[in-house]
């Protein structure tokens, strides 16, 4: 978790150039690209973000529920799209399986 994007950047950016895929054989190798960095960075790109409210199995906590609602209200404020998804039954997944 990270307080705010640019230490999300950071972080990312920073554990990426150190390469975990020469230590981790689990790890994909895919370098940090500065050029996409700038692409979206410098674009005034607005986000298309569903929120899953519940997976209906475990409802959130008040307090949860009430984050994400914060949350969504927040990126809806500053123009992003924010749409409810709605997963597919778990019930029915165990049973397929």
């Amino acid at each position: 978790m990270a307080r705010t994007l640019a230490d999300l950047q950071y972080f990312t950016r920073s554990f990426i150039q150190m390469k975990p895929w020469r230590y981790d054989h689990s790890v994909h190798p895919l370098a940090w690209r500065d050029d996409v960095e700038k692409e979206f960075s410098s674009a005034d790109r607005k986000l298309r973000v569903g929120i899953m409210r519940t997976d209906d199995v475990v409802d959130p906590t008040p307090a949860c529920a009430r984050a994400l609602q914060t949350a969504a209200a927040a990126l809806a404020a500053d123009g992003h799209t924010v749409f409810d998804v709605t997963p597919p039954s778990p019930y029915e997944a165990l049973v397929i399986a």
